[in-house]
């Protein structure tokens, strides 16, 4: 016999608990890797490197 299959809704994240190589897109609110664009809307994600802040001071 075939088993149902039950997609549960992404469960909602505080940004404390999202792993520091992902964010949440500011248009679609999907939480996706620091990248150029969003894999879901294609909208651009624009994030500060830590690595290169600590670097200019």
């Amino acid at each position: 016999m075939a088993q149902e299959y039950i997609q549960t809704p992404e469960t909602q994240l505080e940004q404390e608990e999202i792993h520091e190589a992902l964010t949440r897109c500011k248009h679609c609110n999907h939480i996706v890797p620091k990248t150029m664009g969003c894999l879901y809307c294609g909208k651009p994600i624009l994030f500060k490197n830590p690595e290169k802040e600590k670097k200019d001071d």
